[in-house]
């Protein structure tokens, strides 16, 4: 059994970060498509008026039920504290109460979901309502210097309001999309109300448009992955100042060894998680390698300010 223990008092350095650490966000993979589709159905008349709200409308509203969404696509149990059933990990959510007072958060709701992944995740919209979630994987094949140094980091994204960050940006990145596709949408009207409507003519503006949207909005989630990237390596650093390099290193150092598994439901949240695998590349992922984040942790070159 793992057992609590305190870690270095950084609260100046962590209070710095909480005032300097720049919003980030990502777009995922599994809504381009549907994002793009959203943008050439709008309408002509009227609402084109309305076109460069829809996208930051869109990340205002979902953003509330973002925790909600990631423990119900985890299925996590919540610990409580007084609960009796939860006293086999009274000393997780003492670590991550440590970690949150030394970094002078609100208490995070902290949560177990069973997964052969070796993960852990933040979620909420604002430090105020967020979660962090770690797989039993996790629990069960780290130490508990590793499994502290996973809790830092992922206080470290909700010190940065990353959350939030990342669906303000995505949402802001839409609404340019709509608004770079919007001459289509005029050339549209023209047509509609011209002397002589033709409907070869509207099928081609709105293919033309739909593969604008799809090129757009895919070129839009390479630059939220790089904010995603860069975020990653805000809150290795942040976790860095919590709990020291070298736990951090070594935490990171046994991600590298595994393999991953994760259910199709939950990997529309991998960007908020610690680790996350790409057959793909750098570019196309939300998270640096292992490598070169230890590397940066080693060197650093990646400040928490």
């Amino acid at each position: 059994m793992h057992q609590h223990s305190s870690g270095p008092d950084n609260t100046h350095d962590l209070s710095m970060a909480l005032s300097q650490v720049k919003q980030t966000s990502i777009l995922s993979w599994t809504v381009i498509i549907l994002i793009a589709l959203m943008i050439s159905a709008i309408p002509t008349g009227f609402g084109i008026a309305l076109v460069p709200l829809i996208g930051l409308i869109g990340a205002v509203i979902g953003l509330p039920f973002s925790r909600w969404l990631a423990k119900r696509a985890h299925h996590v149990v919540v610990l409580e504290r007084d609960h009796a059933g939860h006293s086999e990990y009274f000393w997780l959510y003492d670590l991550v109460a440590d970690l949150a007072s030394t970094a002078n958060i609100p208490m995070p709701e902290v949560g177990i979901y069973e997964s052969l992944d070796m993960n852990a995740f933040a979620s909420g919209p604002t430090p105020n309502y967020s979660v962090i979630a770690f797989s039993t994987a996790l629990l069960e094949q780290m130490d508990l210097e590793e499994i502290r140094a996973v809790a830092a980091h992922e206080i470290g994204h909700i010190m940065s309001n990353d959350m939030r960050g990342m669906a303000l940006l995505s949402g802001l990145i839409t609404s340019f999309i709509l608004v770079f596709t919007l001459p289509l949408q005029g050339l549209r009207l023209l047509n509609f109300y011209g002397n002589s409507y033709s409907e070869i003519v509207e099928v081609i503006l709105w293919l033309v448009k739909l593969m604008l949207s799809i090129v757009f909005t895919f070129l839009g989630s390479l630059v939220v992955k790089m904010y995603s990237r860069k975020r990653e390596y805000k809150a290795d650093a942040i976790a860095s100042l919590l709990v020291g390099k070298h736990a951090m290193i070594q935490a990171l150092s046994k991600l590298a060894q595994e393999s991953e598994v994760i259910p199709i439901q939950q990997r529309g949240f991998n960007s908020f998680k610690i680790s996350n695998h790409s057959n793909w590349g750098e570019i196309f992922s939300t998270h640096p390698s292992i490598d070169n984040r230890i590397e940066a942790l080693q060197l650093e070159t990646h400040s928490p300010f």
